[in-house]
């Protein structure tokens, strides 16, 4: 039930939020989850095609990114109703849509989320790729005249129409990243990071927020000794029950042989629907 996959050549790991001695601090809201699922579903138009969609058509989720949205934004905490997940581990073959599905979800959560001035930031190592997932959110409200009520696009934002909402890009390029307050924070193709430096700027801006996100994206590959590796290695530990984060969500797909591939039938996921 709501269990993420993992493939690798030595067995098959599936996570299980349910897997932990806390579970009864935790609640599952069903509304939320598939109130965030069908927002990208029918307010989210791909620019270009991307996986299982089209160019020009709303974006259809896979089994997987469906069974991530669900559980980022459907697992809470009892005693306050905020998420229970801070932090989510995305590590996918390439063409699985990973980067169109977090610029969807960056525009989803600046809809729906309540807390105020809010601002997303999408980073990398490097300008142009920490571009990429605010271009496709560009493109999604210039495609949707419902989010252009809501958004104004400019070619480094989108902002808020009516409030102090922002999402903008940053880099892992020499520079001063001073005055941020992030509510929700990605780093995509972790893959090339040398060190934490991005991402302890984007989780040491956000100790501010009631409830701070905090995803990381990159490609299923072979890795060698980086931050990389090492969030991997922590993502199989979380995943097979060695150690306990049940603020972390891991999301992880390959072959450790290095042949990534994804079976989307075979995600065990329970849909909100």
């Amino acid at each position: 039930m709501l269990d993420m996959g993992m493939m690798t050549q030595s067995g098959d790991y599936h996570y299980s939020p349910f897997h932990t001695p806390n579970i009864d601090d935790y609640y599952f809201d069903f509304d939320n989850a598939r109130d965030c699922c069908a927002f990208i579903e029918s307010e989210i138009k791909l620019f270009q095609g991307g996986a299982h969609t089209s160019a020009g058509e709303f974006m259809v989720l896979l089994s997987w990114q469906r069974a991530f949205i669900s559980n980022i934004f459907g697992w809470k905490v009892k005693k306050t109703g905020l998420r229970r997940y801070r932090e989510g581990f995305i590590y996918v073959p390439r063409g699985n849509g990973k980067t169109s599905f977090i610029g969807a979800i960056a525009l989803m959560f600046m809809m729906m989320e309540d807390e105020g001035g809010i601002q997303v930031i999408c980073g990398a190592n490097s300008k142009e790729q920490a571009q990429i997932p605010l271009d496709f959110a560009r493109n999604a409200i210039l495609q949707n005249e419902n989010l252009q009520d809501h958004f104004k696009t400019y070619a480094k934002a989108v902002t808020g129409r009516f409030d102090m909402d922002s999402m903008k890009s940053i880099s892992n390029d020499p520079g001063i990243h001073d005055g941020l307050n992030i509510c929700f924070g990605i780093n995509d193709e972790i893959h090339e990071f040398k060190n934490e430096r991005l991402p302890n700027i984007i989780t040491g801006s956000q100790i501010k927020r009631s409830q701070p996100l905090y995803m990381e994206i990159t490609t299923a590959a072979s890795q060698g000794e980086n931050y990389c590796n090492d969030r991997v290695q922590f993502g199989i530990k979380v995943a097979t029950g060695e150690w306990e984060a049940d603020y972390f969500l891991p999301c992880m797909w390959y072959m450790e042989d290095g042949s990534v591939e994804t079976d989307d039938k075979d995600a065990n996921v329970l849909d909100p629907y």
